[in-house]
């Protein structure tokens, strides 16, 4: 099987949307998170040519996909890049698809002279936070949230 990581193009947002929603009855099982497919699929087209999207593929289908940002930190001005979406269709889970996703963003981020790559991740995503940290991730702070219902 010859595997290969580009960048997404057009005719892959419907493959690459069914791994996003694949993904969320895993990651966000028990989360009180509720997805719009429609938003998700326009977004994604408007995301695309403006960030970094990328597909790991072999030649059947789509195995993996990458969506990252840069930008600079307003604090300390460093060149970030931020891992927005990471998603291996759950098939392949194991095969090391995601290792080199993450492989190719950090090779990446040396060209690019990024000197931070940063990753958001449920606490509830255990699987996730084991794997990230597998890849050099700490955590670093946490994010609380209020969500407002009619109070």
């Amino acid at each position: 099987m010859v595997k290969k990581i580009r960048e997404a193009n057009k005719s892959d947002i419907d493959e690459i949307l069914r791994l996003e929603l694949m993904s969320m009855g895993t990651v966000w099982e028990g989360e009180d998170i509720n997805s719009d497919e429609h938003s998700l699929k326009v977004f994604l087209r408007y995301r695309l040519g403006k960030d970094r999207l990328m597909v790991l593929e072999d030649e059947d289908s789509i195995m993996g996909f990458m969506h990252s940002m840069g930008y600079r930190d307003v604090v300390t001005g460093e060149k970030v890049r931020e891992i927005v979406t990471l998603v291996v269709h759950p098939d392949h889970f194991g095969e090391g698809i995601g290792g080199e996703l993450i492989s190719n963003e950090k090779k990446y981020c040396k060209d690019d002279g990024a000197k931070v790559l940063k990753i958001e991740v449920l606490s509830s995503n255990k699987k996730g936070i084991s794997f990230y940290r597998k890849f050099g991730f700490d955590e670093m702070k946490k994010v609380m949230i209020k969500k407002i219902r009619g109070e």
